[in-house]
Parts: structure tokens; C-alpha cells; sequence
């Protein structure tokens, strides 16, 4: 055979396959996401409820689809998460910077387990309000938390330059209108991808966030309203608010599908929180004043809020309520936060995703402490030194419905160990404090199986709460 035939028989036997192909970008794309099913921002009540939503987005592809079809199914694979503050002073901020600490921070320190992701985080802080030492301290304040949990210690020295070089992932953008911000969006990528420009070439985006979402609102509302008053805007051109709106979440999508990553939002609420009864549970429902371009792109809505704490009651003088100074002090300081998911959209969730929240205790809220150095999530476990202690402190406390069963289950469960500890002879009126302090929260602990599996156990075990708790119960209906 002539070299001529041995090339065209050669030639012929070759299949070529382009990697513009829809099934091999899909293939390709299949195998990362694989790895990233399952959402991590490293704080486990945000993760669960994001991975609520992104167990039912999982979408797999036949064999027969289009590259539009694959684009839409991309679109709804992404999470973005808002966080609505209900109130001034909500939380929705302290929240965030544990995200964003998380996001930057590595997934260990030497040998301790720091929970982080070891990402890049694009922040566009539009109300020039995110403060970077905040930041700093709640990520010192988180590292030296979890080195405290092993055997390992460090120096401050030594987790200060750790989290210094964490935030050099950290890229902060302040536009100072929406047209600065669709202009940043625009050139992002190209930003990102110049490896010149930054040090983060080698870590991949976590996740984008937009601090203040609502912060040119009022500004684009009226530069709207002053061209449609001068006849400036062209009839195509109405709607100056919605159509920025429309691009700024355009732009995000496009970014957000080239680097797979998380989006958080921040925004103030301007209506009141309502409640509805969902299949058994009390949901709060708000509704949002933003385009619908925006509410139908979110995933996840948490409404953020403090409880209230209980005002000086009416015609206490000048003198009482300086006595109780100190103490009402004390309950702000230990006041309690929530964090509360927002079910107006719940027409549009599909069904397995109603159903994994119904299953979470609290249908997915949570709630939280912040203090000087951070956010303290552990609510549930904080020690209650005694029955007597415990009442002092509710006094001052207002609990709201998202905070209160989780509050209860731990005054509950640490009124039962003072029980079992306390010599029989003289627990009588520790008895009386305990079933009194039950007796206020029945309902609360009443209503979940687990408190009131327990609260039974603990009447058939002890005759004298027994009889404590009857007679508590008697003086309340009375």
C-alpha cells in the first residue's frame, strides 16, 4: 500500500468531535459540580437551609437537550441568599461577617479544623458601611475560638498573619451609584481573570457580595421620577428603577455561572413582618419593596431582627429605673437575635424542598448572640447557673417565637440537671422556682415531642416536681 492510500485509510478512521459541544461542556462541568453539591459557607444552620433549596435544584440532563435548555438549568443550580434586616440595628450586618470570614478563611490552621473555605470574596459594600477591621477581629476571634477547642496553641502574632493573608482575598468594591455598580459588574471578569491584577489566581470565588442591595433605591426612584416630570425618558426607557435592577441581576447570573459561587445579599426591610399558619407552623411572611426582577432571582430569604427587650414599665420614677440600670444593661448585652425564613415566596418552592424545612427543628430559624468580638451561635448551649438565675434574667428578656423554643430547651434541659443534682432533702423549693419557670413556658415546651417526651419522664420520675409543677400550673390558670 502507497503512503497516499496508508494517509487517506488513516484519515478516514479519524472522528472528530469539537469542544464546543453541549454534551461535552456539560460532562466536564458535571464532574466539578459533583464536588460542589452540597453547599458549605461553614456555618451549619445557613448551610443546612441553602442545602434545603439546592438538594431540589439538582437537575441532571438527558440525552436530548438544547444549549439554551443546559443554560436555564445552570441558572437554577445557583444559590443567592438575602439577608433582610426587619429592623435598625438587626444583626443582618454582624451575620455577614462571619460569612465573609468563613468564605476567606482555610479549611485548616496547622492541624486545627477552622471550618473555612479558603476563597476569594468580591464585596460591593454600596453604603461604604463594611468595616475590614470588624472583620479582622471576628475572624482572630473565630481562629483562636477553634484553637481553643484542640490542644494546639498559637501566638496572636502568628493568627493575626494568617487571617492578614486571608484578606487579601478579600476584594472590596464601593460604587457610588447603580450605574457605577452595573459598570463594575461589567468588567469583573476581566478583572478576575487578570492574574496581574490581584493575588487571588489561585483560589476560586466563594461567593459575591452585594452589601445594601437597596442603596441607590430612593436615588433611582427619583432621578425616574424627575425625567418622566421633564419628559426626558423615552417611553421604552420607563421603569428606570426595575430595568437597573434587570441588568444588575443579568450581570450577577453571568458571573455567578462562570464561577459557580454563592451570592449574598443585604437589604433593609420598609414593611412590618406579618405571620401566616403553614401545614401546623407559624411562618413570617414580608413582603419585598424590591423590582421582581431581584425577589424572583433570590433563593433564600432570612429575615433578620433582635428581640425586643422589655421597656421600663409606665410610671417608673427616675430613681427605680437608675437601680435597675445595671441589670437592664446586662439583658440587652445577652439579648438574643434571629434569623427567620421568609415564606412569600413559598408558592414557587417546589415540593421536596417544603418538605426537608418542615422536617428542621423551627422550620429552618435560628438564633444568635452577637458580642464584642463576633457572633456566638451556640445559644442553646449557654450554662444557666440556677433555676433562681434563670427567671431573673427572663424577666428582662423579650424572646420572640424564632428564639424562644430554642431557649426553652435550654433552660428546660439545665432545670433538669440542677434536679438530679441537688440532694432530696432540700430541693423543695428549688422545685417551686423550676416548676414556675416551666409553667410560664408550657406551651413553648408543650409543643415540641422532644421537650415533652422529656417533661414527662421527669414528672413520673419525681414525685415532688410532680406535685410542684400541678400546683404551678393551677396558680397560672387561676
Amino acid at each position: 500500500m502507497g503512503a497516499a492510500a496508508l494517509g487517506t485509510k488513516l484519515l478516514q478512521e479519524v472522528k472528530e468531535e469539537g469542544l464546543n459541544e453541549a454534551k461535552l461542556l456539560h460532562t466536564l462541568r458535571s464532574v466539578y459540580e459533583d464536588r460542589q453539591r452540597h453547599v458549605h459557607t461553614g456555618q451549619a444552620n445557613v448551610d443546612e437551609l441553602l442545602n434545603a433549596f439546592a438538594s431540589s435544584h439538582q437537575h441532571h440532563l438527558g440525552r436530548d437537550f438544547t444549549s439554551v435548555q443546559h443554560n436555564a438549568v445552570r441558572h437554577q443550580q445557583r444559590l443567592v441568599l438575602e439577608l433582610i434586616g426587619a429592623t435598625p440595628c438587626s444583626g443582618k450586618t454582624q451575620l455577614l461577617y462571619h460569612l465573609v470570614g468563613l468564605s476567606l478563611l482555610p479549611t485548616k490552621y496547622e492541624d486545627v479544623s477552622l471550618g473555612g473555605n479558603g476563597a476569594v470574596v468580591i464585596l460591593f459594600d454600596l453604603r461604604t458601611r463594611f468595616s475590614v477591621s470588624r472583620l479582622k477581629k471576628v475572624m482572630v476571634t473565630h481562629v483562636q475560638s477553634q484553637c481553643g477547642k484542640s490542644s494546639e496553641t498559637f501566638s496572636r502574632d502568628a493568627v493575626e498573619s494568617m487571617v492578614r493573608n486571608s484578606l487579601d482575598h478579600l476584594h472590596v468594591f464601593r460604587p457610588q451609584t447603580s450605574l457605577s455598580l452595573l459598570a463594575t459588574l461589567s468588567n469583573l471578569q476581566s478583572y478576575l481573570f487578570n492574574t496581574a491584577s490581584h493575588v487571588s489566581a489561585n483560589r476560586s470565588v466563594g461567593s459575591i457580595i452585594l452589601h445594601d442591595v437597596d442603596a441607590f433605591l430612593w436615588q433611582d426612584r427619583l432621578e425616574d421620577a424627575e425625567d418622566q416630570t421633564h419628559g426626558t425618558t423615552a417611553p421604552q426607557n420607563a421603569g428606570l428603577l426595575s430595568s437597573r435592577f434587570r441588568d444588575m441581576v443579568n450581570h450577577v447570573r453571568r458571573i455567578q455561572a462562570s464561577f459557580s459561587c454563592l451570592v449574598i445579599a443585604t437589604s433593609s426591610a420598609l414593611s412590618t413582618t406579618s405571620h401566616t399558619r403553614i401545614e401546623g407552623h407559624t411562618v413570617p411572611v414580608l413582603k419585598s419593596h424590591l423590582p421582581n426582577s431581584w425577589r424572583s432571582f433570590v433563593t433564600v430569604r432570612l429575615i433578620v431582627q433582635r428581640d425586643s427587650v422589655r421597656k421600663f414599665p409606665l410610671g417608673i420614677s427616675a430613681k427605680e429605673a437608675a437601680a435597675e440600670a445595671g441589670q437592664r444593661r446586662e439583658a440587652v448585652e445577652k439579648s438574643i437575635f434571629s434569623a427567620r425564613l421568609d415564606w412569600s415566596e413559598s408558592d414557587v418552592w417546589r415540593e421536596e424542598t417544603r418538605g426537608v424545612l418542615k422536617a428542621m427543628d423551627d422550620v429552618g430559624d435560628f438564633p444568635f448572640r452577637i458580642t464584642a468580638s463576633g457572633v456566638d451561635f451556640d445559644v442553646r448551649n449557654h450554662p444557666i447557673d440556677d433555676a433562681e438565675t434563670f427567671i431573673e434574667t427572663k424577666s428582662c428578656l423579650g424572646i420572640s417565637e424564632a428564639a424562644r423554643s430554642q431557649y426553652a430547651l435550654a433552660a428546660f434541659q439545665n432545670c433538669v440537671q440542677l434536679i438530679y443534682e441537688r440532694e432530696s432533702n432540700d430541693t423543695q423549693p428549688l422545685h417551686g422556682k423550676i416548676a414556675r419557670t416551666i409553667a410560664s413556658r408550657f406551651a413553648d415546651i408543650a409543643s415540641n415531642k422532644k421537650y415533652r417526651n422529656r417533661l414527662v419522664e421527669l414528672v413520673h420520675e419525681n414525685e415532688v416536681f410532680r406535685e410542684e409543677l400541678l400546683l404551678a400550673q393551677l396558680d397560672k390558670n387561676a
